[in-house]
């Protein structure tokens, strides 16, 4: 979420939740199915729960006119998008979340969170599934993974388009883009090389937002070739946003593997006082 809301310049603080927290009230009476993300809305009064609601919420809510530029509002493309980021919530959301469930221990993620944020006395334990090296897991979700990518990699080089849908990048492609940032630890050591020489067309639409390129560069070792529109780690965590507007809380969770879903999110969690 944090990637729309930092693109939409709208100002945000992120609460990080315990997984035991997400299943009773009050957390329960702002999603209903007791899972992460969810944000409140200050400036409306709206709750909104699950990431492709959440993100169409925002666009229409405080980008009616497209100013950023992250829909295309005519033609065919409109729909492309709409089916793109439906494939990415019923596809690459659910088959990377599996294998990061088969895959990650504890301490995976608290270095993530360590790297990316400043809250680590609030990780506490991470407790994924108990039986390890589970091969048949393993295999069927990172083949998913492989069939993903190669979807996004053939559409592209068939379509000699930079992007999912066109010339510019939609929120389409933005969503694509915080799963394939744990796609390297996900998928274990060497892959980010077997990534870049198998799916090459699907390593660059994870460089379309401008807040991820410090990520992938570090994580692939490819230069986003964005230009001078780079984005900078603000050191005091807190988004500002548009005066006059009241700060949004955006929720995740650090106790479960959909939190990895949202780890964007983490980025630009505010300092407490």
């Amino acid at each position: 979420m944090a990637i729309f809301l930092n693109e939409l310049d709208l100002a945000y603080e992120t609460e990080l939740m315990q997984f035991p927290d997400l299943k009773k009230e009050p957390f329960e009476s702002i999603n209903p199915n007791g899972r992460v993300p969810a944000i409140e809305d200050p400036n409306t009064g709206m709750k909104v729960w699950e990431s492709g609601a959440i993100i169409e919420y925002l666009l229409e809510t405080y980008d009616e006119a497209n100013k950023s530029g992250l829909r295309y509002t005519s033609g065919a493309a409109k729909w492309e998008q709409k089916s793109w980021a439906y494939f990415q919530m019923s596809g690459q959301g659910p088959m990377y979340g599996q294998r990061a469930w088969f895959t990650f221990v504890s301490y995976t993620i608290a270095r993530l969170l360590m790297t990316y944020c400043q809250h680590t006395d609030e990780i506490g334990d991470v407790q994924y599934h108990p039986e390890k090296n589970l091969t048949s897991c393993l295999d069927r979700y990172g083949n998913e993974i492989k069939r993903i990518l190669s979807v996004i990699n053939a559409h592209l080089k068939k379509s000699g388009r930079p992007y999912l849908c066109g010339e510019h990048a939609s929120y389409a492609d933005l969503m694509f883009v915080p799963w394939g940032w744990l796609t390297p630890a996900i998928m274990g050591e060497g892959f980010a090389d077997e990534w870049k020489k198998s799916y090459p067309e699907a390593v660059r639409i994870h460089l379309s937002s401008h807040i991820c390129v410090e990520m992938f560069t570090d994580v692939l070792g490819v230069s986003s070739g964005l230009g001078s529109r780079s984005w900078r780690r603000d050191p005091r965590c807190r988004r500002r946003g548009r005066r006059g507007r009241r700060q949004m809380r955006s929720r995740v969770s650090t106790s479960t593997s959909e939190a990895l879903a949202d780890v964007d999110g983490m980025l630009t969690m505010p300092q407490r006082s």
